[in-house]
């Protein structure tokens, strides 16, 4: 099994807001973060390195207690960061409306567990074929979910950078 990340900083954005990190927990737990900043959006490159920090943290001090529970695991992590985050954002007009989007894969015992906010994508890839695993957050991936929207103009929508749901920008 190999995993690995990698970020760009695109064509129209002067500053990447990604942060990323990549652990293996013993016995044999792999784990993999990422987040964006959401471009546009005060001190975004704050809330992404903030939200891994802060799931990785919080997965290496409560994983040994909770490998029982994965889902519950990274559900605890989420909700963790999204508490500080938000709370980040209120004490300063510097940090007012930051949030970030987060994608969290854990693999244990060839089981891979995925929590997601926003529009930050887990492929798998296998036997030459690549799998889109989470689904985005957006509202242009909405609109083609309930078919109201094709594939083909969701890539053009001026809309297709909105996303829906991210972490640290609710309580």
């Amino acid at each position: 099994m190999e995993i690995g990340a990698c970020s760009e900083i695109g064509r129209v954005r002067s500053m990447n807001e990604d942060h990323y990190t990549i652990l293996t927990l013993p016995p044999d737990v792999h784990v993999f973060i990422i987040a964006d900043g959401m471009g546009g959006h005060k001190a975004g490159e704050v809330a992404s390195k903030m939200a891994v920090e802060l799931t990785h943290d919080f997965l290496e001090t409560n994983y040994n207690t909770m490998l029982d529970n994965i889902p519950e695991l990274i559900k605890s992590s989420i909700i963790h960061a999204n508490k500080i985050i938000f709370n980040k954002s209120r004490e300063s007009v510097d940090f007012n409306d930051m949030g970030t989007t987060l994608t969290l894969g854990m693999i244990f015992e060839g089981v891979l567990y995925v929590g997601h906010i926003g529009d930050s994508r887990i492929y798998l890839i296998r036997n030459e074929r690549i799998k889109q695993i989470s689904k985005d957050h957006s509202l242009v991936a909405e609109l083609v979910r309930k078919g109201k929207l094709s594939e083909e103009d969701a890539h053009l929508s001026p809309y297709k950078n909105i996303i829906t749901r991210a972490l640290g920008t609710e309580e």
